[in-house]
């Protein structure tokens, strides 16, 4: 039996996930809102090998949690930038408009990926030095990142990186 290709889209929000898995020719497969839980998405992938399938997701909001989820269950899985893939989908959105058109953006070899180094940042609050005063932790915890986000949306943050600066506590997990 031979092994088709598949992908999946996953529009994420803190209590649920909406999916859709799709072939290689865009014919849904499933298409199903479950729980944001490490059992329910096992149940959403049930039979589909981990090698056989690619996970989109946004990297917007809470996609951590998802990410952290499907990467545990060994899937592949692709962030796409949220900017883009809503300027894409802008039309009639849903949770299930927006979990197919990831599928479908990923099947086509057009997503519009978010780069590692963007997707990729955190800001752990634990880990600002006690010895800054409270502007120096906002700075630290808020304007920091952002200024990493936009340096590596213009392509500069490898001569602005942030991740140099002692006082950063920004940290790639990708």
């Amino acid at each position: 039996m031979e092994m088709k290709e598949l992908y999946g889209g996953i529009d994420t929000h803190k209590e649920n996930f909406a999916g859709c898995i799709v072939d290689e020719r865009g014919r849904v497969l499933r298409e199903h809102t479950f729980p944001a839980t490490k059992e329910a998405v096992e149940k959403f992938t049930t039979g589909i090998p981990n090698t056989q399938m690619t996970i989109a997701i946004e990297a917007c909001g809470i996609w951590r949690g998802a990410y952290n989820i499907f990467r545990e269950l060994g899937y592949e899985v692709k962030l796409a930038n949220p900017k883009i893939t809503h300027d894409i989908a802008s039309g009639k959105k849903t949770d299930k408009v927006d979990a197919k058109t990831l599928a479908d953006l990923l099947r086509t070899n057009y997503l519009p990926e978010a780069t590692s180094f963007l997707a990729g940042i955190i800001t752990i609050r634990a880990d600002i030095p006690p010895d800054l005063d409270a502007t120096q932790a906002f700075f630290t915890v808020h304007v920091i990142p952002v200024m990493v986000h936009l340096c590596a949306a213009y392509g500069t943050h490898r001569r602005h990186c942030s991740t140099k600066n002692p006082r950063c506590r920004v940290h790639v997990i990708v």
